[in-house]
């Protein structure tokens, strides 16, 4: 069972990776969309399924974070965790474009941004590379929002 850090990384490289690939435009995110029953989690207006309650709450709350930090923005949330008119901040879209060194061949090129990076590991499973990838971007975006301090205290 993921520990609830490998969850957040792989939830964080699926929500990059599809607000990167609509970029610049805004889509809704929705549990269903990350393979999170949210309509599954009520079975009726009285019996609800706390595991997949559970689960939409860590993805609600995966967003909220990510918008906290910066990454991303959005218009309003439901109730049932889908999110409206989400799209990356600049904080965001800029980490994402970036060229990590590890993606970078010998010579110091890459054919690949950290968007894209994502955006194929995504799309083809790649859990771990999924997660390295989210780490990345986060570790990116602190150390963006660390300069711009330094650069205010000088």
């Amino acid at each position: 069972m993921p520990s609830n850090i490998e969850k957040f990384d792989n939830l964080t490289a699926r929500v990059f990776a599809s607000l990167y690939e609509a970029f610049p435009v805004e889509k809704s995110l929705q549990p269903a969309d990350f393979d999170i029953g949210a309509e599954a989690a009520f079975n009726d207006a009285d019996a609800i399924n706390a595991p997949l309650l559970k689960d939409v709450e860590f993805f609600a709350s995966t967003v909220r974070w990510l918008a906290s930090a910066g990454y991303l923005e959005f218009r309003t949330e439901s109730n049932l965790g889908t999110f409206y008119d989400a799209t990356l901040t600049s904080k965001g879209l800029e980490v994402l474009k970036a060229v990590p060194d590890s993606l970078k061949d010998s010579s110091g090129r890459s054919e690949k941004t950290l968007g894209e990076y994502l955006t194929d590991s995504v799309k083809a499973g790649a859990v771990e590379a999924m997660r390295k990838g989210a780490s990345y971007a986060l570790s990116s975006g602190a150390a963006l929002a660390w300069n711009a301090v330094l650069t205010a205290v000088r």
